[in-house]
C-alpha cells in the first residue's frame, strides 16, 4: 500500500512537466495540498477510499485547467486571425474586369495616332509597396525611383488596343529611327497618368496588383483643339512579380474602358468623305472658352446670366434657350423648334431677332440655333462631369407665360441619372415649368452645366437636364 502511495504521488507530481508555466504551478500546488489533506505527515497512510478521492480531485482539477487553457487558446487564435486579416487585406486592391471595347469598321473610321503619355505623379511619391511573408513592414515603391515604367511600353499598349478595336492607327508599326508619321492622322490621342497604386506580395504564392487612373485627350488637327476629354481607370492582378507587367496590364484595361466610350467612338466613326455613318456632312462649330468676372453678390451674377438667356417664340407656344458664343450660337431643346426653320427669339432687352437651325439631335432633344449678328453676351461652358450631388445650381428660363421671361429659380443637384435607353441626365430640385425647356442650368460660377429638358408634371422639385458635355458632343460643338 505504501508503494502504491509513493507511485501515485510520483505520477501526480509529474504533471508540472506536462503542463509547464502557470499550469505546472497550478498542478504542483494542488498536489501538495491534496496529499496533506488525505495522508497527513505520514505519506504511507493512504487508503483505497482516499485514493479514489484523490483521483476524483485530480480529474476535477484537470478539467478546470483544461477549460482555462481552451479559453486562452481560443482568444489567442481569434486575435491572430484578426491580425492576419488586417495585414493581408489593408493593402489589397479592388480589381474589376474592363469594359468591352466597341469595334469599328476600319474603312469608315478616321485615322488616329497615339502621341505621348505624361506622368502627373511627382518624382519620389510613394505609389505602393512590397510585402514579404512573415514580415509586417512594407517596402515602399517610389515614383521614378523604384518604379520607372517605360513610356514606349504604354504607346505599344495603346496602339495594340486601338488596332484590335478596328481603328486605323498611324505610326504603330514604325521602327526606332523611322520618321514620325503622326502628322498624317486626323486625330492625336494623349494620356495623362493621374494616379497609380502598385503592390507586390512574396510568399507561398507570388502576386502583384495595380490600379491606374488616366486622363485621355483627343486632339482634332482640323480644328487645332482638344475636342474630347475623359477619365478612365484600370486594374490588374498577376500571379507573378516579374518587372512591371501588372502596371501595363492595368493601363491596357484603362484603354479598353476608353474604347468602350460611345462618345469617343463616335468622334472617329467617319468615312474618307468626312461624313458620319448616316451620311450627314461633318461640321464642327467652334466656340471660345472664357470665364465671367467674379461678382460680389449672387444677384449680380444672376443679372449678368439673364442677359444670355432667350425666349424662343413660335405660333404654337414658346421655350427657352441659352447663348453660348458672342457670334450668336445658342442651344435649346429640339421639341421647342421641331418642324420650323426660321424662329424668333426674344432677348432679355425685349429685342426680337430671327434665327436659323444649324443642327438638331431629336434623339437627345437638342438643337443648335444661330442668330445673325455679333456682340452677344454668352454664358461660359462648364464641365458637367465635375458636377456633384448637393452642388447649388440655378435654372433660368421663361416658365408658362411670355411675361415671365428670364425667371430664375434656385436648387441643388439631386443626382445623376440614366433614363430612357441609357440616356444620362442631371436631376435637380430647382423649380422648372413648361416654357423652361431649353434653358440653362448654371452653377455658382455662372457656367452652363446642363440644358433643361423635362420634368414630371405630377411631382414638384423633380426636373431632369441634359449634361452640357453631352449636348456639345451631340450637336458637334467644340469649346476651345
Amino acid at each position: 500500500m505504501g508503494t502504491l502511495a509513493k507511485s501515485s504521488r510520483s505520477l501526480y507530481l509529474c504533471f508540472p512537466l506536462i503542463f509547464p508555466g502557470n499550469f505546472g504551478i497550478f498542478w504542483a500546488f494542488n498536489s501538495s495540498k491534496l496529499f496533506r489533506q488525505y495522508t497527513g505527515k505520514n505519506e504511507f497512510g493512504l487508503t483505497l477510499k482516499n485514493l479514489q478521492l484523490i483521483i476524483l480531485n485530480i480529474r476535477a482539477n484537470f478539467e478546470k485547467g483544461n477549460q482555462m487553457f481552451s479559453k486562452i487558446l481560443r482568444i489567442f487564435f481569434v486575435l491572430l486571425i484578426v491580425i492576419l486579416i488586417n495585414c493581408c487585406e489593408i493593402y489589397r486592391l479592388q480589381v474589376w474586369p474592363p469594359r468591352k471595347p466597341l469595334i469599328v469598321d476600319t474603312n469608315k473610321c478616321a485615322s488616329i495616332s497615339f502621341k505621348k503619355v505624361l506622368w502627373q505623379i511627382a518624382r519620389g511619391t510613394q505609389v505602393g509597396g512590397h510585402f514579404r511573408a512573415g514580415h509586417f513592414e512594407m517596402t515602399p515603391y517610389l515614383m521614378q525611383v523604384s518604379i520607372t515604367p517605360a513610356d514606349e511600353m504604354f504607346s505599344q499598349v495603346v496602339n495594340e488596343e486601338l488596332t484590335n478595336a478596328g481603328y486605323k492607327v498611324i505610326g504603330a508599326d514604325k521602327l526606332l529611327f523611322e520618321s514620325d508619321d503622326s502628322w498624317k492622322s486626323d486625330y492625336l490621342l494623349g494620356a495623362r497618368i493621374l494616379n497609380l497604386s502598385y503592390y507586390t506580395y512574396a510568399g507561398i504564392y507570388d502576386s502583384a496588383e495595380a490600379y491606374i487612373e488616366v486622363q485621355w485627350e483627343l486632339f482634332d488637327k482640323e480644328t487645332r483643339g482638344v475636342i474630347f476629354r475623359r477619365k478612365t481607370a484600370g486594374t490588374s492582378r498577376t500571379e507573378e512579380m516579374m518587372g512591371q507587367e501588372c502596371i501595363y496590364k492595368a493601363f491596357a484595361n484603362a484603354t479598353k474602358d476608353l474604347l468602350a466610350d460611345e462618345q469617343f467612338v463616335n468622334y472617329l466613326r467617319l468615312n474618307k468623305a468626312g461624313k458620319d455613318e448616316l451620311g450627314s456632312p461633318r461640321k464642327l462649330v467652334l466656340i471660345r472658352k472664357f470665364e465671367l468676372p467674379k461678382f460680389q453678390r449672387a444677384s449680380e451674377l444672376m443679372n449678368r446670366a439673364i442677359e444670355s438667356v432667350v425666349t424662343i417664340k413660335h405660333e404654337s407656344g414658346h421655350g427657352s434657350g441659352v447663348i453660348i458664343s458672342d457670334d450668336g450660337y445658342l442651344i435649346t431643346n429640339n421639341h421647342v423648334i421641331e418642324g420650323r426653320h426660321l424662329i424668333d427669339v426674344i432677348l432679355s432687352s425685349n429685342i426680337i431677332l430671327q434665327t436659323e437651325v444649324i443642327a438638331a439631335n431629336p434623339d437627345y432633344d437638342l438643337a443648335l440655333l444661330k442668330i445673325n449678328g455679333s456682340g452677344f453676351k454668352p454664358l461660359p461652358i462648364g464641365d458637367s462631369d465635375q458636377a456633384v450631388a448637393g452642388e447649388e445650381v440655378f435654372a433660368i428660363g421663361t416658365p408658362i407665360l411670355l411675361d415671365l421671361g428670364q425667371s430664375v429659380s434656385r436648387g441643388i443637384i439631386s443626382g445623376k441619372r440614366t433614363l430612357e435607353k441609357e440616356k444620362e441626365y442631371i436631376q435637380t430640385d430647382a423649380a422648372v415649368n413648361p416654357g423652361n425647356s431649353g434653358g440653362p442650368l448654371i452653377n455658382s460660377k455662372g457656367e452652363v452645366i446642363a440644358i433643361v429638358a423635362r420634368k414630371f408634371t405630377t411631382q414638384d422639385n423633380l426636373a431632369f437636364c441634359i449634361p452640357i458635355n453631352i449636348a456639345l458632343f451631340k450637336l458637334g460643338i467644340v469649346s476651345k
